[in-house]
């Protein structure tokens, strides 16, 4: 065997400390930047179900009907619309 010391960096490297935390604080960054667009996305889709459901949301499913009083004549002249 030999003795000799190795003064090369090995081929294969590690995570090294500074690098990882480099690359840590990008991937956050852009894991915020995407939430942030999330969140903005969220609360805009929230705002204009919110506007529909206060504009047509109190409409009653029943139909609504408008009655009157029977009267006996000509059925052709009576009703003019549908």
């Amino acid at each position: 065997m030999s003795t000799q010391t190795i003064k090369e960096r090995p081929l294969v490297h590690g995570l090294g400390g500074d690098k990882s935390a480099n690359w840590l604080k990008v991937q956050w960054a852009k894991l915020l930047s995407q939430k942030k667009q999330l969140m903005l996305g969220g609360g805009a889709l929230a705002i204009v179900a919110l506007a529909g459901f206060y504009f047509w949301g109190n409409q009653s499913a029943a139909a609504q009907y408008l009655t009157a009083r029977i009267e006996r004549g000509n059925l052709r002249n009576t009703v003019t619309a549908t």
